[in-house]
């Protein structure tokens, strides 16, 4: 067995027990709670399915339901929805405490909570670590301050900053969600954010694109002409670009698009790139990129992908392959193997080529050309 062959093999056999050692994710949806105002986007009565108020009694029912269905041994309890540390004191020590017990009784291994920026106070995310939470994503939505004013966000980049090296500073994993398409956002904008991600260095990232959901502001700024949502390429070739610049510099992307709920998949959705496998048509405008690169620099049309990954590679419809064969006259040939890594390819020459190259072969605007072409 060769070394490239090894490697993979390696390679293969970690991303199983990997794979095997990932969390279930225990989600309390709560909704609003802990929110003084409305960003121009929000409906999160839309967006969460099964959602609770801030109660614990609720919370308690919903948990002990939810572990009657789960067999991982590897479980983590999350607090989605509105500003998690904003919820009124007594109420907010009370879902952490009942955490923290079955953090101590072996039920669940950690907690995680969801806020905004400007309500992450040092004393607040001390409070968090004391009992049990590992993990804090924080709404920053953007990482510009006109478009998060434009979009009625009530707070700043600084926050952000302050907010992601507070939660750093006391040993707890930061997550940030990014939203792209938002109300002001431009192309300028929008490159602004990358930069100040790879300056951020959060530890996961969550994206999704911007939808007009039902009783909105942004559904009234929609129907008035004063907002434009991205069309579905705009959403997925933006969504994949930060997703590769992310993960490029070690950021781990945990969510690419929003789960796709009973109200969302029924109407709730005015407007906007909404499409339930969202995430994994994110992933597809990488290999067609990578696949274009492939056939431009070195004539080929053989090529070996992950098996796991084939319905990526191939795209929607096989949209990819079809695209790429017009495009450069020829019929491609796809096979797959069960020892290449999640993003490889590999021409049957031995050549192989990871879509995160992609990040040091081409800029955005390199990007954007070959997705136009």
């Amino acid at each position: 067995m060769g070394y490239n062959q090894k490697r993979r093999k390696l390679l293969f056999l970690f991303t199983k027990i990997v794979r095997i050692m990932k969390k279930t994710i225990l989600p309390i949806f709560l909704a609003n709670a802990g929110c003084s105002d409305r960003c121009v986007f929000c409906n999160q009565s839309a967006v969460e399915s099964n959602c609770c108020s801030a109660l614990l009694a609720e919370v308690t029912t919903e948990i002990n339901r939810q572990l009657e269905y789960l067999r991982n041994t590897d479980i983590q309890l999350a607090y989605y929805g509105g500003t998690f540390t904003s919820i009124p004191f007594e109420q907010r020590l009370a879902l952490l405490k009942f955490g923290k017990i079955l953090v101590d009784r072996g039920t669940v291994s950690s907690i995680r909570v969801s806020t905004r920026p400007d309500a992450l106070d040092i004393e607040t995310v001390q409070q968090l670590k004391n009992h049990g939470v590992t993990e804090v994503e924080i709404g920053a939505q953007s990482l510009c301050d006109s478009v998060l004013t434009a979009n009625n966000r009530r707070h700043t980049y600084e926050a952000v900053v302050n907010s992601v090296q507070r939660v750093k500073n006391a040993g707890l994993i930061a997550g940030i969600h990014l939203m792209t398409g938002l109300m002001g956002e431009t192309q300028e904008t929008y490159l602004l954010t990358l930069q100040r991600l790879m300056q951020l260095a959060p530890d996961m990232l969550r994206i999704h694109p911007t939808l007009v959901l039902r009783g909105t502001k942004l559904e009234q700024l929609f129907f008035e002409g004063r907002y434009n949502p991205q069309t579905m390429k705009q959403a997925l070739v933006t969504a994949s670009w930060l997703k590769l610049v992310a993960r490029s510099q070690g950021i781990r992307v945990i969510r690419t698009g929003i789960q796709p709920s009973d109200e969302l998949r029924n109407g709730q959705v005015v407007a906007g790139p909404f499409h339930p496998a969202f995430g994994e048509m994110v992933d597809s405008v990488g290999f067609y990129c990578l696949l274009y690169l492939l056939i431009k620099n070195y004539g080929v049309d053989s090529f070996v992908c992950s098996k796991s990954e084939l319905s990526k590679v191939v795209g929607q419809r096989k949209d990819n392959i079809r695209r790429l064969e017009a495009k450069f006259a020829t019929t491609l040939k796809i096979s797959v193997s069960d020892l290449l890594m999640p993003g490889e390819i590999v021409i049957v020459n031995g050549l192989s080529k990871n879509v995160l190259s992609l990040v040091d072969m081409l800029s955005y605007y390199d990007y954007l050309k070959i997705m136009e072409d």
